[in-house]
């Protein structure tokens, strides 16, 4: 078994430094929602406190080191992967983060509930269509130069 070291520093409410044995990264959010930050990329955590369920995606791949062989290189700059659109775990995920955003505001009661209720509504489709345009950008083929290959 290896040797393993880990320190973690809250900074501010809701943001924390960790520091291991292979780097730093920083933490931002509260428990049950929050985005982690460091050298191996950023991973975003959906979860239910006191429970031990979660969810954890990575966000923006880190591109890898190694190149592909030239011929393999060429086909996959001609094809470009297609992005299918948000998920219904998703669109959940992006709701669970607006609504941990808008909690506090729950806390004061009255009209306040529905209004942060409704805002994080809101937000996540608002969010989900952001996205949703960016995987059509994404997807759409490029304009037809008229050059043979």
């Amino acid at each position: 078994m290896g040797f393993r070291f880990r320190k973690s520093m809250k900074l501010l409410p809701g943001l924390k430094v960790n520091l291991s044995k292979s780097g730093a990264s920083l933490t931002i959010g509260k428990a049950g929602a929050c985005v982690n930050v460091g050298a191996k990329g950023t991973r975003a955590t959906v979860g239910l406190p006191g429970t031990g369920l979660s969810y954890s995606t990575r966000v923006g791949r880190k591109k890898a080191s190694a190149r592909p062989a030239p011929a393999i290189e060429a086909a996959l700059q001609t094809v470009s992967p297609v992005r299918k659109p948000v998920s219904l775990w998703g669109i959940l995920g992006i709701w669970c983060l607006w609504a941990m955003a808008f909690f506090p505001v729950t806390q004061k009661g009255g009209a306040y509930g529905a209004l942060s209720l409704a805002g994080s509504i809101a937000l996540t489709v608002l969010t989900v269509k952001w996205i949703n345009r960016r995987r059509a950008k994404a997807n759409a083929c490029p304009p037809f130069s008229g050059q043979d290959s």
